[in-house]
């Protein structure tokens, strides 16, 4: 009897997988815009998905219109009425390593890009928070390029937090 209890438990327990999944939680990209000025620009193609352990992958094309050997990142995290994280000045090739984006960087040649988003940024330290932060949130990032603080490139990414259906 208590193997078949057992097992019924962990039947229930499978089919409900998904709420136990990054907490129950999913992030959906609703926006994501590049500078009509910008040498980076990102194709409306770009797919998103959180894996049930918290791992954000992504994939997307983008066109770059120049060449660079250094680049600097800085990015607000906000909600509707204000600043929840800030982000100023951080080396953009460190950047993108310290979350396994491929893309070259520094960027050696013009073109279209595919940009793969892997499995190593893991947010599951912050998957507990999730459920306290639903709805809609902005990310506005600047990048400048060598140096050059006057022409920025700059994207706004709208994403919701929401439970799992």
């Amino acid at each position: 009897m208590k193997y078949f209890v057992s097992i019924i438990a962990v039947l229930i327990f499978q089919s409900i997988r998904f709420s136990f999944a990054c907490y129950g939680c999913d992030i959906d990209i609703l926006e994501l815009e590049s500078g009509l000025a910008n040498n980076v620009k990102f194709e409306k193609d770009f797919q998103f998905e959180l894996s049930d352990d918290c791992k954000p992958i992504a994939t997307t094309n983008l066109t770059m219109d120049r060449i660079y050997t250094t680049a600097s990142i800085s990015l607000k995290f906000k909600s509707d009425s204000m600043d929840l994280y800030t982000l100023k000045n951080k080396d953009l090739c460190k950047y993108l390593s310290d979350f396994n984006i491929n893309v070259e960087c520094p960027a050696v040649e013009t073109g279209r890009k595919l940009v793969n988003f892997g499995e190593k940024a893991d947010i599951s330290d912050y998957g507990p928070f999730l459920p306290f932060f639903l709805g809609n949130f902005t990310i506005l990032l600047k990048v400048c390029y060598d140096g050059d603080e006057n022409n920025p490139d700059v994207f706004k990414i709208v994403i919701k937090i929401r439970l799992r259906d």
